[in-house]
């Protein structure tokens, strides 16, 4: 009887919640290492990203110390980490077609950060980028370069 409710229950959620995932790399080509962080955990629930998340495509790139946690990645020169971004939607929310999460990146030397703004629309499964300076970190389709630029 109690699995029986526990199967409606979970049916009758189903509809109200949504995500979607992309899958992308995050690529260092500078000369330092850089701080990632995944800040939209810090302002809202809507999902996560999951570093160094394709093991058969190379070793993983994250230093051990944070890479276990999931919230933030030290990239070091030259690394790549394969990367998944997992957007939530709760249709109670009524903006579930735009969503976005931002990324933040910190050189921990020169203390230079750059965010980012990761934006999906559910409707059209598509990944938009924005970056507070694209000269720095620059991306194609969601896959992010760290640049040596100024």
């Amino acid at each position: 009887m109690f699995n029986k409710l526990l199967l409606v229950a979970i049916v009758l959620m189903l509809p109200g919640i949504s995500f979607a995932s992309f899958d992308r790399k995050i690529t260092n080509q500078s000369n330092y290492t850089w701080a990632i962080v995944d800040s939209s955990r810090i302002f809202a629930n809507r999902g996560y990203i999951k570093f160094d998340n394709a093991p058969d495509k190379g070793p993983k790139a994250c230093l051990p110390e944070n890479a276990q946690s999931g919230d933030a990645c030290f990239l070091e020169p030259g690394q790549t980490t394969y990367v998944r971004y997992v957007f939530t939607y709760a249709s109670h929310h009524r903006e579930w077609e735009d969503v976005y999460k931002v990324i933040t990146f910190i050189n921990p030397l020169t203390y230079e950060t750059v965010l980012v703004q990761l934006e999906t629309d559910i409707l059209e499964r598509s990944l938009k980028m924005e970056s507070s300076n694209p000269k720095k970190i620059n991306d194609s389709h969601g896959n992010i370069t760290i640049f040596n630029t100024k």
